[in-house]
């Protein structure tokens, strides 16, 4: 649902004022993301990221609420401490529908708080003053604010309040993990936001038709094998393919692309001591699996604290996933630095002994990262500062900042352009290369994985994946979730009748504003890191690389799709063409 209106909350004056969206942004944007990129590019004009007057952005999808299949992700969107530039991160929790149902599209929240504060909105907006939530891990804080309001609630953990510059946001055990904006709000003063939902009144008949329609392509159209994939195994149950049979699997920090014991942690090879299934709010293919009764690993964080870190041991995987969530850290950031200074240690440019494999390690250190003690105090800042510090660039495994997923790009270059054209810095789910360089699915690309030709796609990819996330539709529907679906199931819940073609046009709109503030602030593309220009030793990927050859073909394919210039900038053509010259610089 649209309904044209956001609510702004200044924690500093504890002033809250209701803002009615342009109708050219409501049209433009839609909402989700689309909206979130829109305002923060509005709001936010040349700041820092722990500045009083910086802000941070909730939005819902725009089908959040709708009860159709696998649409309750929602997003925050702000400036990154980690990387410096645009913001991004979601999860699928029930704050999305209920921020929905109070008739608002977005939250934006500025200012700093005096004292250790939530927001809670129910029948009015309040900030609530409360200190005995301090160091509250992120379980027991929803517990609290859940049985005293009845409603929605997404909180930090003690790491955001120690400034972690990956510190996640929680709701539902959902994790918006990405790019440390739990440490915005640790900044802040505010550990978690809280909503009471009221009932979302819409059109039920023509919602259920078109429900109906999408159910049945889970369970028995094209959907369907995704679905019946990670509804049985979850997201780990790729760990295996991805190490044996492509040997794209990142193993020691990324010395190696294939791990001897993989499939001690794929999912085959403890699912049988797996004791229920999880997943997001309203979710239908349950792709968490419980270990245990510990924590869900999932494949960002089986390779993240697995394979990257040489432990084959599930039980410190899951119990080191259940400290990240309890803390509120970015698993896949946590890896990233763990790696990187086992790397040193391995190789002596530090004195601490930081062993790879090493269980005990990986945890205590993931609670000193946590609270800023010693060592972690570096840990915190991420793998880009780290290499500063250590001044040693090699094993530095980061895209702008951001530290990648479970996908050694020499053996995928699609992925590798993808990490360098991403607002976000290093991801995999802002275009899903991966599914056109393995699956087959997407006839409409021919690309050959280990060649850097043909990469113009992943522009078009990147625009629908951007759909998804102004949508709220979790990128596992991918196969079955295109554009004629989407426009069937956004006319049926809002009303609102689109090509499928400019729902694209929509996600391209998005995804250059994303680019737009990065540019305003001085942050261009970056290049990949250097250890990816040295051969992969052995495996089904044996002997791929990134070359400057490569990254300079990929780049200029890339920049003719998009109408960017040689420097990667939209061309005033291209904002026309978009209707984005309202943007001002």
């Amino acid at each position: 649902m649209i309904h044209g209106k956001g609510v702004t909350i200044d924690l500093s004056t504890k002033k809250t004022s209701y803002e009615l969206i342009e109708k050219d942004i409501s049209s433009q944007f839609l909402g989700g993301n689309g909206t979130g990129a829109c305002i923060l590019y509005q709001k936010m004009k040349q700041t820092q990221p722990f500045s009083s007057q910086s802000w941070i952005i909730f939005t819902p999808g725009v089908l959040n609420g709708s009860t159709f299949p696998m649409t309750s992700k929602c997003g925050f969107f702000g400036l990154s401490p980690l990387t410096g530039a645009f913001a991004e991160s979601y999860f699928g929790a029930s704050l999305g529908v209920s921020v929905k149902s109070h008739g608002l599209d977005y939250i934006a929240i500025t200012g700093r708080s005096e004292t250790l504060s939530y927001l809670l909105i129910d029948q009015d907006v309040s900030i609530v003053e409360d200190q005995t939530l301090k160091g509250v891990l992120t379980s027991e804080c929803q517990h609290i604010l859940k049985e005293r309001h009845h409603g929605s609630c997404a909180c930090i953990g003690p790491a955001g309040e120690n400034l972690v510059k990956f510190a996640a946001i929680v709701g539902d055990k959902r994790q918006a993990g990405r790019t440390g904006l739990g440490a915005v709000l640790g900044s802040k003063n505010l550990k978690a936001i809280v909503v009471v939902p009221r009932k979302i009144e819409y059109d039920h008949q023509r919602v259920k038709e078109v429900r109906k329609k999408c159910v049945k392509g889970f369970l028995e159209g094209e959907g369907y094998p995704a679905y019946q994939g990670y509804h049985s195994l979850g997201t780990g149950k790729s760990i295996n393919p991805f190490s044996d049979l492509w040997g794209i699997l990142p193993t020691e920090n990324f010395e190696q692309s294939q791990f001897d014991r993989a499939s001690k942690i794929d999912t085959t090879g403890w699912i049988k001591e797996v004791t229920k299934s999880t997943g997001c709010h309203g979710c239908m293919i349950a792709c968490g699996k419980v270990f245990k009764g510990v924590s869900d690993p999932e494949l960002e964080t089986l390779f993240a604290l697995g394979s990257n870190l040489l432990c084959d041991d599930v039980d410190v995987i899951a119990e080191a996933t259940r400290l990240c969530d309890e803390y509120g850290m970015d698993t896949i950031s946590m890896g990233g630095v763990l790696g990187y200074m086992m790397s040193l240690s391995k190789e002596g440019v530090i004195t601490e002994n930081i062993p790879f494999g090493d269980g005990d390690t990986i945890l205590s250190l993931i609670k000193k990262t946590a609270a800023r003690e010693g060592l972690g105090n570096d840990l915190a800042e991420g793998v880009r500062t780290l290499s500063d510090i250590y001044r040693n660039q090699y094993h530095a495994i980061h895209v702008l900042g951001l530290e990648p997923p479970a996908y050694d790009v020499r053996g995928i270059k699609g992925m590798a352009l993808s990490f360098m054209t991403s607002p976000r810095g290093a991801c995999h789910l802002r275009s899903s290369a991966y599914t056109v360089e393995f699956s087959g699915v997407w006839k409409q690309f021919t690309t050959d994985r280990f060649s850097s030709e043909d990469k113009g796609y992943v522009a078009w990819m990147e625009n629908l994946m951007a759909v998804h996330d102004i949508l709220g539709t979790c990128k596992f529907t991918r196969d079955f979730y295109l554009p004629g679906i989407m426009s069937e199931m956004l006319e049926a819940y809002t009303g609102i009748n689109l090509r499928p073609e400019e729902l694209i046009t929509i996600g391209e709109r998005t995804f250059n504003v994303e680019w737009m503030f990065n540019i305003r602030n001085g942050v261009v593309m970056d290049r990949l890191p250097v250890k990816f220009g040295t051969p992969i030793a052995e495996g089904p990927s044996k002997g791929a690389f990134i070359s400057e050859e490569d990254v300079a073909r990929m780049k200029r394919d890339y920049f003719k799709a998009r109408g960017w210039d040689d420097d990667g900038i939209p061309t005033e053509k291209t904002k026309q063409r978009l209707g984005l010259t309202f943007l001002s610089a």
